[in-house]
């Protein structure tokens, strides 16, 4: 049986109470995946035990979201309240506010990403003075990623990736053992969730948390197996513009 490290938790809930309670607007991203799960519920405990007032915003789900991912977001909107801690911004408007979508979605992966994630988001994070942007990227979940460091300033804001050091067994773990709502589309055989046209299962599919676990123990297949290769190539491009 795998434990959680507790200490490992209560860093990521100090970094995030310690940027809610030192900045006023600040920006969680939940895209309604296992990582961005565990952040929001991590988020949740810390304003609870904040003092100051931060305006919060969560930026749900994809930019072209699998159908059960929508649900699934709705889902956990409405079951931890999220209303009542912060607004709530769905990608898709972000989408239809600040892009025209003139192309073929998913032929050009850069152009893709950066007209439907990119761009929405800087305007979003521009227009609103946004300060802070809490992600819930890992380290070990690609190459480019693991170059990142937990407290990252850019030039108009400073993003914070509380999970960075987390593993992926550390967010199963997690989830498992506070029973943490599970998105059905992992239970379908999909490890990492994206948009509709570069996401896809990678196995048949799991019964349990615990099929899961094992599954990813005996690490026959890459986490993000499941997500376009033509993206997974030109990850350090896309986030040099900005992708997270």
């Amino acid at each position: 049986m795998i434990v959680m490290d507790l200490k490992k938790v209560e860093h990521s809930i100090n970094l995030i109470r310690d940027f809610i309670e030192s900045y006023n607007r600040v920006a969680v991203c939940f895209s309604g995946g296992k990582d961005s799960l565990v952040l929001t519920y991590l988020t949740l405990k810390a304003l609870s035990e904040v003092k100051s007032s931060p305006k919060i915003w969560f930026i749900v789900c994809d930019p072209i979201p699998i159908e059960e991912n929508r649900g699934f977001c709705q889902y956990i909107v409405d079951k931890w309240n999220l209303n009542d801690y912060g607004e709530i911004i769905w990608y898709e408007d972000l989408v239809k506010k600040y892009s025209k979508i003139d192309f073929e979605i998913a032929k050009d992966k850069i152009r893709c990403c950066m007209e439907l994630k990119v761009k929405p988001l800087r305007k979003f994070i521009r227009d609103e003075n946004i300060e802070v942007l809490i992600t819930a990227i890992r380290g070990d979940e690609h190459h480019e990623r693991a170059k990142e460091s937990e407290i990252s300033p850019r030039e108009d804001h400073i993003r914070l990736h509380p999970l960075l050091n987390w593993s992926l067994i550390d967010v199963w773990s997690f989830i498992k053992e506070n029973n943490l709502p599970v998105n059905p589309l992992y239970f379908k055989g999909y490890l990492s969730l994206g948009c509709k046209p570069c996401t896809k299962p990678v196995t048949s599919g799991f019964k349990s948390v615990d099929e899961i676990i094992e599954f990813l123990r005996r690490g026959g297949v890459h986490e993000r197996a499941g997500r376009d290769i033509d993206k997974e190539r030109v990850m350090e491009i896309l986030r040099s513009l900005g992708y997270f």
